[in-house]
């Protein structure tokens, strides 16, 4: 397939990008604008920080929620120290890569577990 551009077709294949890129762009800002009282308003530094940390938060949360999950298959099945030992480190190591601090006694009591 080949693509001819000339002085005529440039101004129109320019006007479609920024046209879909505009469309782009405000499907993805109306996902992320925060709104109070109803009225839309700009999205702050500490609004992005706020929402960045809070999914971090989330993603620790449920990673800390699985590793709990498969310690309890474990120990309802038949005891194997191979699998336990291989979960451990998993654990350990989640535990050691968690970065919320509010966030660190849970870590601790998963790997204590």
């Amino acid at each position: 397939m080949v693509i001819e551009l000339n002085r005529s077709t440039l101004p129109v294949l320019v006007v479609s990008v920024v046209v879909i890129a505009l469309l782009a762009l405000g499907t993805i800002g109306s996902q992320h604008t925060p709104v109070t009282d109803g009225t839309p308003r700009v999205l702050t530094w500490g609004d992005w920080r706020m929402t960045k940390a809070t999914a971090q938060r989330e993603a620790e949360i449920a990673l800390l929620d699985s590793d709990m999950t498969e310690m309890y298959a474990l120990l309802a099945d038949q005891p194997n120290p191979v699998a336990a030992q291989l979960l451990a480190e998993k654990v350990a190591r989640h535990a050691a890569e968690g970065k919320d601090e509010t966030l660190a006694t849970a870590r601790e009591a998963v790997k204590s577990a």
